[in-house]
């Protein structure tokens, strides 16, 4: 096996695809030898359900039970933006979608919702909610390279497709059916990382 610095290097080049770089760290003893706390990020106060990198692995995205989002220059371990979102239950995962500069981000929670969070640089944010679902919504999943779409899996079995372009919100309050792309007969709780 080459070095793992080399098969880092050629996979942030774009030189190797990432699922011969996924199949070269899967399941490595080396790899999980040489893994060590390099920093504790703080700022949350409940469980935390959600980390999530940016494109570029200079920001870390946040998700608790306390409902707040976090969002972490990993650089210097600072907290960039932290805000109590519109979730009234436990934020299950948060991603910054892509291409955005990491001004907007997306979460799920416990009771269905999801939101659709626009960063401000000043720490102001501006949340677009969805309400479609009428269970709990456990994930969402970004398209590379695509700003305007994202999708969620719920208890109900349904898996949602969100295009921005087409509704920035939905208040219809559960049991819509405009987003849902598949429904299957029982709980689909977590979805491969389109990425």
């Amino acid at each position: 096996m080459e070095s793992l610095h080399s098969f880092v290097s050629q996979r942030q080049q774009g030189l190797l695809p990432r699922n011969v770089f996924s199949r070269a760290v899967r399941d490595s003893l080396y790899l999980v030898k040489r893994l060590t706390n390099t920093r504790v990020l703080e700022g949350h106060n409940g469980c935390v359900n959600s980390v999530s990198w940016n494109e570029t692995g200079t920001r870390l995205i946040s998700g608790s039970d306390d409902c707040h989002i976090n969002i972490y220059d990993m650089a210097t371990g600072l907290t960039c933006h932290s805000f109590h979102t519109s979730h009234q239950s436990n934020i299950f995962s948060a991603k910054f979608l892509p291409q955005t500069g990491d001004c907007k981000a997306v979460s799920c929670a416990g009771i269905g919702s999801v939101e659709v969070s626009e960063l401000s640089p000043y720490g102001d944010y501006v949340a677009h909610q969805f309400k479609c679902q009428s269970s709990i919504t456990y994930q969402v999943a970004t398209s590379p390279g695509c700003p305007h779409e994202f999708f969620t899996c719920e208890e109900l079995g349904m898996v949602r497709l969100y295009d921005l372009r087409t509704s920035s919100s939905c208040h219809c309050d559960g049991n819509c059916n405009r987003s849902m792309l598949c429904r299957f007969p029982s709980a689909v709780t977590s979805m491969w990382s389109i990425l």
